[in-house]
């Protein structure tokens, strides 16, 4: 065939039999989107208009990456002679391959002169239609695509539809449907109704510190998923799918418990085991039991040998079980065995008949959902990504369109490409795939091989599922097209240095992991994992990688040692003196919030940043004072706003107007600022308090740089109009990702991880719970036979009924392997280091379980140990490879053309939780946020404080009893006669629990959390007495040992304070309230 190159005087004819449909399996860091940049290029030089081609992804970043990549490769061949060679050999193996890369075409091929001019022409090429480049992600395309066929889909038009929006249109139409239940609408039964609320609650269990709004949003939108992919009422708790045999399975007949108790009873009476505990263990079963009539599917509390019985069914049905018990063997059989079979099987199937029914009561609800929301929102144009993508794949519980309708779409848009990229395809859903189903059957099965396939993917990364990707795709793809896509595989690093690579193999290598033997064999022979290799300009490169098993510490909990262990090595790693990016990966973003705190507390000079959208009214005390001036303004009684602005700093702003020593009233402040706002408008204002501010003030580089964004958003808020409660409301809900950039410590979820790279990366939060827990399981599911859903009974019953046994051994082969993707991912982010922290305590070998800990365990066991210490922590090393020698090969950072940018980092939510002065025994002379600190009862003593605050003044109740134990040190405090009068109430005293305060000390803003803040007024309504209260939880009983932990931290209080009320230190009272010696220690 023949390619008309379409460069103007510069045309070209290549003779090629037919593009090549390719497949690459890319491992983390084997340059995928090098690949499809020089494929891309590649269909250029061979002539293809770039506009033909189609490259979709998964994020708007890697179609970003994926955009710029192709430019800057252009320019830099049209720049020079010396670039255009480079770039020329690059394109020519992409061309026509090597042992490393499959060739894009298959024949003879003559290439043009690539030359820099050649690489103009086609710069000026993708420039000129650039408009119509297909550079995107899948729902941006999908959402193209329906605006183009909305005549065809039945549609005058939509609105997309995101985040709180969607959140909210989701949530009014469930209110709905819920109120019309109650009612006796019609979208649903009171019955159906009712057994959704109960799996519901069972679902919820033990998840209370979630809101119930939020827990409700996630039950929904799970169950929707599900309902999606089997969108029939028989494939939701039929019985007929899950006994494919029928009847039941087999199981006797369900209820007339007492009945059945009674003859197991009375045939017990004739029966001697020759141990009375063991009789007794048997009637405990009969006492679990006997008044469980009509209350199928509640929490099963049976003691006894209950397990040991229901594991037993088969033989009990056969007539006869040998159980063990106290070494001796007691036999089971005849009448006997049979009255227990009537009675357990009969539970078995009462039981799984009540999931059954509850299943399909959550079918009902989901249905009755989707109906409304389909009728109210997608009915009435307002879309969200994923209702564009059931849309366009026909699903039928969308309906808009016929088969001829998408068959006329799938017609006319085949034309407009011709050369199909798909990236990350692992993630992929099916009904995504729906979509484009057709469209790629057809590039595929093109004959005249003018069209072809590209697909990037790599299942080992498949971390997704839980948003419906499925990396099961992948390989039904490679099965459909067969010979026709040619598979390669990539699986050296042009990312790691030779240590990461390392260990990485030694824990992913199912050939030299013995870690993978702990894991159903389903699993890893699903595992496509081919040995990584190293590039050849990475051989040299230094690196380290290490696990570590973390010592115990004295009093302290594992959690708090973690936190120790993260400090330190975020300390060792330096990355603002040695110039590297460094991530700590966690696996829920509140763990991530809570490591922030810590280094911001603790490691002030290290600056953090959270991979995850954050308030900007929350996220620095400057933005949160100045939002809580426009909440003063908006809403002059909210007290908390006003107290606010008066313990900080912006008060000599926002009451100092006056300019003399007097303090205004709070209604001269507010009609003060509010003329200020009408006469000169509010960015006006706000320009003013900025200035104002940073005169008095020394803000930091970042802070600064968030206050000029805020005059920005102001400017154009008045622009276009609005009230102040508008402005108010747009501040409060305005939310921004933290910036990255290297020096920063970079915390995020390894979801947010995935797609990135890292100079160093510390993994704390290897889990010790099991893969294939079974406290995990939500819901039962199979694929056969259309499919079938169903919510699990108890682990006895599940584990009696062969059925449900086979689903939930299937269930554990889906979660270990999803959990082997999210290790890779963590262990194949970084650069140079990787460093794995472990428990001290460990299962021994012969009983390590499925878990990640012990994954790694086993896989690097005899591997190396030695003794690791780090800023006074101790620890075991296991496995390593390199060592810390690679840190001094890196350039090294001057600091002072960087030390306005690590200055004053952001704080989350600093009016809750604000990095404040803590304790340490530095030079008094340093800076508040780094020489106080205390790492110790991270974990009881927030239990305590929280108890503490819930005390406004003591009556003798208290209402706090989330833990017994803080309840009695509690109590106990409370009758000292050293403690109790900071908690009686008195006239012309005011008290206020975790009070945020700032202040300026010695120029510097800082911010502060004072447990328990107390201030006594004079007749005049002064303040005359500020008793400064800290609440202690540490285990020391030397009195002056606590006053030197923590006097430095209540002085740093104490002089914040000062310079708000202008008070001498006499009038000061600094109290230690000291759970532990159960008295209040004065400083």
């Amino acid at each position: 065939m023949n390619f008309d190159c379409f460069l103007v005087g510069r045309t070209f004819y290549f003779t090629v039999a037919s593009v090549e449909n390719v497949m690459i399996r890319a491992s983390a860091g084997s340059g995928k989107t090098y690949q499809l940049a020089n494929r891309y290029l590649a269909l250029m030089v061979l002539g293809v208009k770039p506009e033909r081609v189609i490259a979709l992804t998964f994020t708007k970043k890697a179609a970003g990456e994926f955009a710029d990549r192709i430019l800057s490769k252009l320019a830099e061949g049209a720049e020079s002679d010396l670039n255009a060679k480079k770039l020329r050999e690059e394109l020519s193996m992409a061309i026509l391959g090597d042992v490393t890369v499959p060739p894009l075409v298959e024949g003879a091929v003559v290439l043009p002169e690539m030359d820099v001019d050649f690489f103009r022409s086609l710069l000026e090429r993708v420039v000129r239609v650039m408009d119509q480049l297909a550079l995107s992600t899948l729902d941006s395309f999908f959402i193209k695509l329906l605006r183009n066929f909305a005549f065809e889909l039945g549609m005058s038009g939509f609105e997309l539809v995101q985040g709180s929006d969607l959140e909210a249109e989701r949530m009014r139409v469930f209110a709905d449907i819920f109120e019309r239940s109650q009612g006796g609408g019609a979208d649903i039964s009171k019955g159906h109704m009712k057994e959704f609320v109960a799996a519901f609650r069972q679902s919820s269990a033990g998840e209370e510190s979630i809101r119930l709004t939020e827990r409700l949003k996630e039950f929904v939108k799970d169950h929707q998923y599900r309902w999606l992919k089997f969108p029939q009422r028989e494939s939701w708790g039929n019985a007929d799918k899950l006994w494919k045999d029928g009847d039941n399975s087999g199981w006797p007949k369900g209820g007339n418990y007492r009945e059945k108790v009674r003859r197991v009873r009375d045939l017990l009476e004739g029966v001697s085991f020759g141990h009375k505990t063991y009789i007794k263990s048997l009637n405990s079963v009969c006492d679990g039991l006997e008044e469980r009539e009509g209350k199928s599917g509640t929490p099963l509390k049976v003691g006894g040998r209950f397990s040991h019985l229901m594991a037993a069914l088969e033989e009990l049905k056969e007539g006869s079980f040998t159980d063990v018990f106290s070494k001796k063997e007691m036999v089971i059989d005849g009448e006997l065995a049979d009255a227990f079979y009537q009675l357990l099987g009969g539970l078995v199937s009462d039981e799984i008949n009540a999931k059954l029914e509850r299943t399909q009561g959550v079918y009902e609800v989901i249905k009755a959902y989707e109906e409304r929301y389909g009728s109210s929102v997608r009915g009435q144009g307002r879309l969200g990504f994923a209702d564009a993508t059931l849309l366009l794949s026909g699903h039928e519980s969308v309906g808009l369109w016929d088969e001829v309708s998408k068959d006329l779409v799938e017609f006319r848009f085949d034309g407009k490409y011709d050369h199909w990229m798909l990236d990350e395809f692992q993630d992929t859903s099916r009904s995504q795939w729906q979509v484009i189903e057709n469209l790629i059957d057809e590039v595929v099965n093109d004959l005249e091989g003018e069209r072809s396939l590209f697909v990037v993917g790599d299942t080992k990364q498949g971390i997704y599922g839980w948003r419906g990707g499925e990396p099961k795709l992948f390989e039904e793809l490679a099965t459909r097209y067969d010979e026709r896509l040619s598979q390669w595989p990539m699986n050296k690093s042009y990312r790691s240095a030779g240590p990461v690579i390392d260990l990485v193999n030694r824990v992913c290598d199912p050939k030299t992991s013995k870690g993978l033997k702990l894991f159903p064999s389903q699993a890893v022979h699903r595992w496509k994992f081919e040995e990584h290799s190293i590039a050849d300009f990475n051989k040299d490169k230094a690196g380290h990688s290490w696990v570590c098993e973390m010592d115990k510490v004295e009093d302290l909990t594992s959690g708090e040692v973690r936190m120790l262990w993260i400090g330190a090595l975020v300390e060792k790693l330096d990355p603002v003196r040695n110039g590297i990016s460094c991530a700590i990966l966690v696996r829920k973003n509140d763990h991530g919030a809570e490591i922030a705190e810590y280094l911001r507390e603790h490691h002030a000079d290290i600056p953090v940043a959270v991979e995850n959208e954050a308030l900007v009214a929350e996220e620095n005390p400057v933005s949160a004072v100045i939002v809580d001036a426009f909440r003063f303004l908006c809403y002059p009684a909210d007290t908390l706003a006003w107290w606010h602005i008066e313990m900080s700093p912006f008060r000599q702003v926002f009451s100092g107007f006056t300019g003399s020593d007097d303090t205004p009233s709070k209604q001269s402040v507010w009609y003060h600022w509010m003329r200020q706002i009408s006469e000169k408008g509010l960015d006006k204002v706000l320009t003013q308090w900025i200035n104002s501010l940073t005169e008095k003030v020394e803000i930091s580089h970042y802070s600064k740089g968030k206050l000029e964004e805020m005059e920005l958003a102001a400017a154009q808020f008045v622009a276009k109009g609005g009230f102040l409660t508008e402005w108010l409301l747009e501040l409060e809900q305005w939310t921004q990702r933290e910036v990255t950039r290297a020096g920063v410590v970079q915390i995020m979820t390894v979801h947010k991880a995935k797609g990135l790279e890292f100079g160093a990366v510390i993994i704390p939060d290897l889990d010790n719970r099991d893969f294939d827990d079974e406290s995990r399981l939500k819901i039962l599911t199979h694929d056969d036979d259309g499919g079938h859903v169903m919510l699990p009974p108890v682990k006895d019953v599940r584990q009696a009924d062969p059925a449900l046994r086979d689903q939930v051994d299937d269930w554990s082969v889906d979660q270990c392997y999803e959990q082997f993707c999210v290790l890779y991912v963590m262990l194949t982010r970084a650069e140079s280091g990787t460093y794995c922290l472990l428990d001290g305590t460990k299962n021994k070998p012969d009983k390590r379980k499925r878990n990640e800990a012990d994954w790694i365990r086993e896989s690097v066991d005899g591997l190396v140990e030695r003794d690791e210490n780090l800023a006074g922590l101790s620890g075991r090393v296991t496995a390593e490879f390199g060592d810390w020698e690679w840190l001094e090969t890196l350039e090294k950072v001057n600091l002072e053309s960087v030390s306005e940018n690590v200055v004053n980092l952001p704080v989350v939510e600093p009016r809750k939780s604000a990095v404040i002065a803590t304790a340490n025994h530095g030079d008094y002379e340093t800076n508040y946020s780094s020489r106080l600190m205390d790492s110790k009862g991270m974990s009881y003593g927030t239990l305590v404080h929280e108890c503490f605050q819930t005390i406004e003044w003591w009556d003798g109740n208290l209402v706090w009893n989330k833990d017994k134990s803080v309840v009695k040190v509690v109590l106990e405090c409370m009758q000292s006669p050293t403690i109790l009068p900071y908690f009686e109430k008195r006239d012309a005293i005011k008290v206020f629990r975790e009070q945020p305060i700032e202040a300026i000390v010695d120029g510097v803003w800082i911010s502060g959390v004072i447990d328990r803040l107390i201030l006594s007024y004079d007749d005049s309504g002064n303040v005359e007495y500020v008793a400064i209260v800290d609440f202690k939880t540490d285990m020391v009983d030397d009195v002056d040992e606590l006053k030197y932990r923590y006097s430095d931290q209540l002085m740093s209080y104490q002089t914040m304070l000062e310079s708000i009320y202008a008070l001498e230190s006499d009038h000061f009272y600094r109290v230690i309230i000291s759970t532990h010696l159960r008295k209040a220690v004065i400083l």
